[in-house]
């Protein structure tokens, strides 16, 4: 063991040439830790100069710092070591300097470092800062910072980089920031013009606050603008804020906030709030604005993601997408967003009670459909349910005896559902206003959650039920079933106008009220296989399994049982005397009532699969494989015994399979059994009574058909995965990414394609049919390893028209991308066509040309 000079230790050392893998040199003096040091060849220590010499892959640690090389020298008098590489016979430099210190690393071709000042001398040095990479003549390196003379700064991992920003000075605050003099920015060694006189490009290890520069541009229906600029807030390690704006000359503006939170094992999600409000010149834009030839609309949305990660009893979810009905239409340009006509919102909370059967949600949805106005939203709306319990069964033993199967079940739920659209009419106001459409805004959101828009209740329901064996291959399952309804709320039924000609309104009473209803039930069901077996060839043999199932439904009529505490007998007068009619006290409301008359109703039901068995080829583990001939063939239907005619209901036939593993084929068909029979035709109303006559060849006349036909495949030599994964990638990322894998590109996928046709017939009687066929299509071809071409397209066969068209071109420029966009026809006819740099250190190093689809001024917008 060698010590520094301090040491008492050195005088006992001579000169030596030794060959250890490892020599110590414990704390003595001005060293602040072990210093550890190794060579492949040789370790020489020269005592009188108080040197050592490394030869051959040298390596030295010191606390946390690394220095590797293929000579090292260190000098304990001076407390400096010199690293260098050595030529080989070839004249490469082998064995070139690699010094590590935590995060940091530097490669250069002499390093000259004091340990105990912890400053150095470096010479051509390479770094990488972030996601930049650093090239310098002279470097001198202090305990905070580099400071590099005849330096160039680039985001291009390669040797000679494509592109670079030279400086004749620059300091590097490790893990902070990157601070230039006077620089230039060179592409393909070539000077450009682009420049300034001082330069700071951030490499926070941490997110860090700071300002978000604006693009610039001009629209001609808008005029010129500074687009997305802003300031990011770093609140702290868990919480990020990116508040952007934009503006433009003509008068509209916007404002955007993103925010992103996360805890790490517990939860994690983002909430986007924007605002626009856009004018154009117009006249199919919005609303006019005074006496100006200007036309404005506003627009909001709303988007929060939440989910729990943690494994705990309880969880939190959230999926809020919520905004005015012209957002998308008017701000967004992602094509999935601006073809969806409905938006759907949904907060949720479990909790499931341990070592009971018992749990507890609660939620809140939204739904809106853009086309219509009409907003749907159910808050509260909470279920708590105990699950199936068997109280009979035994601890100890098969459990196979028909009382240990008998089961319990129960849950109870409640909600307010409430819609912008009144159930009832309710005309307009004395200022014109149409009362059956509250428009959505905070002066009418108290007005939707009450009646006539609004509807609440609760529903208790339990069930008791249980399985038996029966003719040893059926299965008999019969139940019971309770249902208690509270409502807050009940109709109170009279009649007005004269004696001879009454008409029956109704008020309704503020008041508790309840109502119960039971009904009986047990269905039959067993499964039925049939096997075909081959001793040749590949295919092995063929199932078929059918499964028929036969239920029974008993319900009283609970407008007479017990008298019929849920109806009301309303007499009416009319020309040919007094009637009386039972009407229900809660007709329309939430969870429904007891049913007026008896139900005594048979379902059936039949669904068949049909699969083979084939041998596998080259496949020792899994000689065989089943592969689906018909993956579902179903028909189901029912017949009403109580009712007095058309006993039988509509049925219904679908089947589903999968040929070659490609194409997906889905067939849905309704039969109506009875007949049609025409009275008349007025115009273009067809006026028809659907008679109590069973459709037969013999006697064909019109009846009901409804069909449709869904083809569709996915011809990608690998189909793509469902969810995309990576290693290197953040959850966040690969959350983003999945949910929006049409705005990034796949080069591992050398082409996809997926093609999907649509048919539907539907005619009612002596109606005229109406039929809908649709082609669409979309996918991606890579040309080569840097070029790939998307597009997604579609054909309205009945309508003869072209459907929504894009096309994107990418190209991979390594570290710059390529992407132009296009969308040829259309109300959003435009096109974008962007170079920029990868990094997003250097984000705003791009060029950019686009005309954005609003500035297509002589367009007719869609309503």
């Amino acid at each position: 063991m060698l010590a520094p000079a301090e040491s008492t230790e050195a005088a006992a050392v001579t000169d030596t040439t030794g060959t250890s893998d490892s020599l110590n040199v414990k704390h003595k003096g001005d060293i602040e830790t072990t210093i550890k040091y190794s060579a492949r060849d040789s370790i020489r220590l020269d005592v009188v100069t108080q040197t050592a010499y490394l030869y051959g892959d040298a390596k030295i640690n010191y606390g946390d710092i690394t220095l590797e090389a293929e000579q090292i020298e260190i000098n304990w008098a001076t407390s400096t070591l010199t690293a260098v590489g050595v030529p080989d016979s070839l004249g490469k430099v082998k064995g070139v300097p690699l010094f590590k210190e935590k995060e940091d690393k530097y490669s250069a071709n002499i390093i000259k470092y004091n340990f105990k000042t912890r400053k150095g001398i470096i010479s051509d040095i390479v770094t990488q800062q972030g996601e930049g990479y650093i090239q310098g003549e002279k470097v001198k390196r202090t305990d905070e910072a580099l400071f590099i003379n005849s330096a160039i700064y680039t985001t291009c991992n390669l040797a000679h980089p494509h592109f670079h920003i030279s400086a004749n000075k620059l300091k590097v605050i490790p893990q902070d920031k990157i601070v230039t003099g006077p620089f230039n920015l060179y592409v393909a060694d070539v000077p450009t013009p682009l420049g300034f006189i001082l330069g700071i490009f951030p490499v926070p290890k941490k997110n860090k606050s700071g300002l978000i520069f604006p693009m610039y541009g001009e629209s001609r229906d808008r005029g010129f603008f500074l687009r997305n600029g802003g300031y990011y807030f770093a609140i702290n390690d868990y919480i990020g804020s990116r508040l952007i704006g934009e503006v433009y000359t003509l008068g509209s503006y916007g404002l955007q906030s993103q925010t992103d939170y996360i805890s790490r094992y517990k939860f994690r999600g983002n909430l986007d709030l924007a605002f626009n409000h856009r004018k154009s010149t117009n006249p199919n834009f919005g609303v006019a604005e005074g006496a100006k030839e200007f036309y404005f609309v506003d627009d909001y949305k709303i988007v929060w993601n939440h989910q729990t990660v943690s494994k705990k009893n309880s969880k939190l979810s959230a999926g809020v997408n919520f905004g005015s009905t012209t957002f998308n239409r008017n701000n967004s340009y992602n094509p999935a967003a601006y073809l969806t006509n409905t938006m759907t919102s949904s907060i949720s909370y479990s909790k499931f009670f341990g070592g009971t059967p018992f749990n507890l949600s609660l939620a809140a949805r939204s739904t809106q459909n853009n086309n219509t106005g009409v907003y749907d939203f159910t808050f509260p709306d909470f279920a708590f349910n105990m699950n199936r319990i068997y109280p009979f069964k035994k601890k100890i033993g098969d459990g196979n005896s028909w009382y240990e199967k008998i089961n319990i079940s129960y849950s109870s739920v409640g909600s307010i559902q409430a819609r912008n659209v009144s159930g009832v009419p309710r005309g307009r106001n004395a200022e014109g206003e149409n009362l059956d459409t509250l428009k959505l805004n905070f002066n009418n959101l108290g007005k939707i959650f009450a009646p006539p828009y609004a509807k609440s209740g609760l529903r208790h329901s339990a069930s008791l039920a249980t399985t038996i064996k029966a003719l040893k291959y059926f299965n008999l399952n019969p139940s019971a079933n309770f249902n208690e309804y509270m409502y807050f709320n009940r109709l109170n039924y009279r009649t007005i106008g004269p004696d001879t000609n009454q008409t029956i309104t109704f008020d309704t009473l503020r008041r508790f009220s309840n109502a119960y209803d039971f009904n009986f039930s047990t269905d039959l069901t067993t499964r039925v296989f049939g096997s075909v077996y081959f001793k040749k060839g590949r295919l092995m043999g063929v199932r078929h399994t059918l499964i028929p199932t036969l239920n029974y439904t008993y319900r009283p009529d609970f407008s007479k049982l017990f008298g019929g505490p849920s109806y009301q007998v309303v007499p009416v007068g009319t020309s040919a005397g007094e009637v009386t009619q039972s009407l229900s006290r809660y007709n329309g409301f939430l969870y429904g009532a007891p049913g007026q008359g008896t139900s005594n109703l048979l379902s059936f039901s039949l669904n068949n699969t049909l699969e083979a068995k084939v041998k596998t080829k080259n496949d020792s583990v899994n000689p065989t494989k089943k592969v689906p001939i018909l993956e579902n063939v179903s028909m189901n239907g029912s017949y009403d015994f109580t009712a007095d005619s058309l006993n039988l209901s509509l049925i219904n036939f679908s089947a589903r399979t999968k040929l070659f593993n490609r194409l997906d084929i889905n067939f849905n068909y309704t039969y109506d059994p009875y007949v049609y029979q025409l009275d008349s035709i007025i115009g273009t109303t067809v006026y028809q009574r659907r008679v109590d006559e069973l459709q037969t060849v013999k006697g064909f006349r019109s009846r009901s058909q409804l069909y449709s036909l869904m083809l569709s495949t996915n011809l990608n030599p690998t189909a793509k995965k469902k969810n995309y994964k990576d290693p290197k990638a953040s959850q966040a990322d690969l959350d983003v990414i999945n949910a929006n894998p049409e705005m990034y590109v796949d080069f591992n996928i050398p082409w996809s394609m997926y093609v999907s046709y649509n048919l539907s017939y539907s005619r009612v009687g002596f109606n005229l049919g109406n039929t809908i066929q649709t082609l669409s299509f979309n996918g991606d071809l890579r040309i080569s390893e840097k070029w790939k071409i998307g597009f997604n397209s579609g054909y309205d066969i009945t309508n003869a028209a072209v459907t929504y068209t894009q096309i994107n071109v990418y190209r991979d420029l390594h570290c710059w991308e390529m992407r132009f966009n296009w969308i040829p026809f259309g109300y959003r006819q435009s096109y974008s066509f962007d170079i920029n740099v990868k990094a997003s250190v250097l984000q705003d190093l791009k060029l950019n040309r686009k005309r954005d689809w609003y500035d297509n001024s002589l367009r007719t917008a869609p309503r």
